[in-house]
């Protein structure tokens, strides 16, 4: 937790659960993206009705920008969907980076969880 509390300030961690993602375990199937991607994504981070993403847009050599979508896919989801998603990247990376169906992919793989949730809990990425 160390970390966290550089990141989050020891009152936040002092206030609230703070998780760190393990893409290996503890994940639910939430669909699948148009293109065939299978969807799983964090089983804590699904229950909760607020997710907040907290990060920075920088650019990224492989899909334009990192940050943002990407907080969400794959930053909670589970190696099922890490693995797809990249195998799918580099098969079609003859686009640029900015008009490929796999940035389009990434952004709406990440809003797909923001309409599943059901507790009263908070998510902070």
């Amino acid at each position: 937790m160390i970390a966290a509390r550089k990141k989050l300030g020891d009152a936040v961690v002092e206030q609230y659960a703070v998780y760190n993602h393990d893409a290996f375990q503890n994940t639910v199937r939430v669909g699948r993206t148009p293109t065939g991607v299978e969807l799983w994504f964090n089983r804590g981070f699904m229950e909760c009705d607020l997710k907040i993403g907290i990060g920075c847009i920088t650019a990224h050599l492989h899909v334009g920008f990192g940050g943002g979508a990407k907080l969400i896919m794959p930053g909670v989801a589970g190696i099922e969907t890490v693995v797809q998603f990249h195998n799918q990247m580099y098969a079609i990376r003859r686009a640029p980076v900015w008009a490929s169906s796999t940035t389009t992919s990434c952004g709406r793989s990440a809003t797909r969880p923001a309409t599943r949730s059901a507790s009263t809990s908070k998510w902070i990425v």
